[in-house]
């Protein structure tokens, strides 16, 4: 009975999973539609009056490691890495920076006008 119990459990997780999942796509799906809509629009208003599309800065470059000097004079902690992010993780940091681009555009658009 344990046995059948657990079995049930588990196969309800997995369709919770999968359902949580579908959620999460549909829910990208429908970011990046409203996103593309609203550059859409942000590029006619641009062309409409005639300004450039801000250029985005730049990214700076990686800083150089240092070499080691070859002995050791103290040991330091092992730094933990933390932990690898799930694809839904790394997604969800893309939406964020590039919400944060688009309020950073309008931002420069309210302090043109």
């Amino acid at each position: 009975m344990y046995e059948i119990k657990n079995f049930i459990s588990r196969s309800e997780s997995v369709v919770a999973l999968h359902e949580l999942e579908e959620t999460q796509e549909d829910l990208i799906k429908l970011f990046n539609s409203r996103f593309d809509e609203l550059n859409e629009k942000i590029d006619g208003v641009r062309s409409s009056l005639g300004m450039k599309p801000v250029e985005e800065e730049p990214t700076p470059p990686p800083t150089p490691i240092p070499e080691p000097s070859g002995r050791r004079e103290t040991k330091t902690p092992r730094r933990r890495r933390p932990p690898k992010k799930t694809e839904a993780e790394k997604r969800i940091e893309e939406i964020k920076a590039e919400v944060e681009k688009v309020l950073q555009r309008l931002g420069q658009i309210e302090a043109e006008e």
